[in-house]
């Protein structure tokens, strides 16, 4: 999901107009750009009449054999293609009532999201089938309309022609930037091209990071931060300018994002000015255990970007961001790689998954830093709850509210829970306790109502299910004694099956194409064994 979008968002920009999705050119990006450069130098073409023309050749042709012939194969792709274009077409008419419609089946937007990426698969897997036999229809229905008077030799010699015309109009023009390598983009002043290596250190820093066994799940945060996740940086050969690869190419879960009460662009902030001693307590909150410097961006075009939210960044000089990363409190430089520095939090302790009795209610997340500021606090001791979670809560039987004037006068003693997790993967921890009284689980991945907590095989209630700490997931766990917990991200379950369903269909597809030669090839093989 894009960063800064709601999955409902995400849908709607990615649906395409019925007649655009018909000729393959619904993807918003085409008609998109930065101050004056498109993100598409080539993208006008296809508006011009000719390219339009071509467009609408593919259904003209792919359509053919529904109307002039009858059969299985012909029905079964025809429907395949019609369905992948309604769907396609997501939240825009006529079919975009009945679409919204179906996101409203649960999971269903997590999963679908990205109607015109998705569908257009399926459309490209039927249009092959469809396009190829119409292409070899028209050509015999034109052959069969040349003049008898015609020499033999010439007639055939024009059909091919026809044929060859159609495939070069349609594969070869149409699809040109395939062939001249157009859809590399070229960059200019503002954009990078999209011609880049990403440089050998980060996979260098990935191995370090996965090489601390014990303590692998915590997170990291980048400066100089980008305030919408979208990034520059001076890789070779021509830079690269897009979402984050960061969390992907480290191994490890990164704070890209504004969080709750745009907690993180508040602690990039004072990051940059050094404004206050408790950054590192905030962030070991958060499950953050290095900052990483990287050296590497574009720090030319840095001001260019901050009159545009999606490119902009909160930063200071790369020398001034360097001085005050190795002057700031609780922390210590740590390691480098190539142009990616780290800095260890020195008040980091393992959060992934925690057990505390201790919950502290207040507005919102924003007062993590009056919070952290307190003698008292300890980060993986206490859990945060915004009031406006709750409201009764008497009735889910909650520990008795606590302001965060009282966190001194709390015990701050360690939970009498016993607590061990295993990380099966990344959407699936098996959790083991034994405890004497019931206790708030805090788990620091982002708060999704995805994620469900099922204890000794019954699914927790999602009444019990909170944002805790400002961005991470909770749950009031009302039951002692000794039981496992199994936290999922149930939309993974979704995602097995779509694959699980594509694969299938391809499968389908193939054997019902290949189903007359399969048969041929049986009866041979039976053939033989009887003669023999």
């Amino acid at each position: 999901m894009a960063i800064g979008r709601t999955r409902l968002a995400d849908f709607a920009l990615n649906s395409a107009p019925l007649p655009e999705a018909m000729r393959l050119v619904g993807s918003w990006v085409l008609d998109s750009g930065f101050r004056g450069y498109p993100y598409v130098y080539w993208a006008q073409i296809y508006r011009s009449s000719l390219f339009i023309l071509i467009g609408y050749l593919i259904p003209a042709i792919a359509f053919f054999p529904v109307i002039f012939k009858k059969g299985k194969n012909v029905l079964f792709f025809s429907l395949f293609l019609l369905g992948a274009l309604v769907l396609m077409s997501g939240s825009q008419p006529p079919f975009g009532p009945l679409n919204l419609f179906l996101t409203h089946i649960p999971l269903m937007l997590e999963v679908f999201n990205l109607p015109n990426i998705l569908f257009g698969i399926y459309s490209v897997v039927a249009y092959a089938v469809l396009f190829g036999l119409g292409t070899i229809m028209f050509t015999y229905y034109v052959g069969k309309k040349l003049p008898l008077r015609l020499p033999q030799k010439l007639r055939v010699g024009l059909k091919y022609v026809f044929a060859g015309t159609v495939i070069f109009l349609v594969i070869g023009l149409y699809g040109f930037p395939l062939w001249t390598g157009a859809v590399a983009y070229p960059g200019n002043a503002l954009l990078s091209s999209s011609n880049y290596q990403i440089p050998n250190y980060y996979h260098e820093a990935s191995l370090w990071l996965s090489s601390d066994k014990e303590e692998g799940d915590f997170r990291i945060f980048p400066v100089p931060y980008s305030k919408a996740g979208y990034v520059a940086y001076v890789w070779p050969s021509g830079g690269y300018q897009g979402p984050d690869l960061t969390e992907s190419l480290l191994g490890k879960p990164l704070i890209a994002e504004p969080i709750n009460g745009n907690l993180s662009l508040s602690i990039a902030t004072s990051i940059v000015s050094n404004s206050t001693d408790n950054v590192a307590h905030i962030l070991a909150f958060m499950n953050v255990k290095y900052i990483v410097l990287h050296n590497d961006v574009n720090w030319k075009l840095i001001d260019n970007y901050n009159e545009q939210i999606m490119y902009s960044y909160i930063a200071a000089t790369q020398k001034n961001l360097t001085n005050t990363l190795n002057s700031m409190a609780g922390f210590s430089y740590c390691r480098s790689f190539g142009q990616l520095d780290f800095y260890l939090n020195n008040y980091w302790t393992p959060m992934k998954v925690y057990a505390t009795s201790n919950a502290i209610y207040c507005e919102d997340s924003e007062h993590l830093p009056e919070i952290s500021e307190l003698n008292q606090f300890t980060p993986h001791e206490v859990v945060i709850l915004p009031n406006n979670q709750f409201n009764i809560e008497q009735t889910l039987h909650l520990p008795t509210n606590s302001s965060i004037s009282d966190l001194d006068l709390l015990s701050n003693k360690t939970t009498p829970v016993l607590l061990t997790y295993e990380k099966l993967n990344p959407t699936l921890y098996n959790i083991e306790v034994d405890t004497s009284k019931p206790f708030f689980l805090v788990f620091s991945d982002s708060y999704d109502e995805g994620w469900v907590a099922t204890v000794d095989g019954h699914k927790l209630s999602d009444k019990y299910h909170f944002n805790a700490n400002g961005f991470a997931n909770g749950w009031y766990i009302n039951k002692t004694g000794t039981y496992t917990i199994v936290l999922e991200f149930q939309p993974q379950k979704l995602f097995y099956t779509g694959s699980a369903i594509s694969l299938t269909t391809i499968l389908i597809c193939t054997l019902y194409l290949g189903r007359n030669k399969i048969k041929k090839q049986l009866e041979k093989s039976s053939l033989k064994k009887a003669i023999l």
